[in-house]
């Protein structure tokens, strides 16, 4: 109920959408949480949590071909947020070092 009523106020808010697909998703809802979770995607630009959600409702659904090409945004996803995440740890490790000679 709190899901949707954020997202009576704001259709815009993407992680409301991201968490009530999953929702539905549990809830074998799968038709409803694609809607739910492509609209994620469609506020976000995408992420690996919402297409790996994504891949699983095609895949309750039968679709292959959407359940490959989800995949294949999830692992793209996947290695972004990675070089992501080592390249803002060697930012800090760099920064310590200034810090602490």
């Amino acid at each position: 109920e709190y899901l949707l009523r954020v997202l009576k106020d704001s259709d815009r808010h993407a992680k409301a959408h991201l968490a009530l697909g999953k929702i539905y998703l549990r809830q074998s809802r799968f038709e409803e949480a694609v809607v739910e979770l492509q609209k994620a995607a469609e506020l976000t630009g995408g992420n690996s949590d919402i297409h790996f959600n994504l891949s699983r409702a095609y895949a309750q659904m039968g679709d292959r071909e959407a359940v490959k090409k989800q995949l294949d945004l999830y692992q793209k996803f996947i290695k972004a947020e990675a070089e992501r995440e080592l390249e803002s740890r060697r930012y800090k490790s760099r920064e310590l070092r200034k810090r602490n000679p």
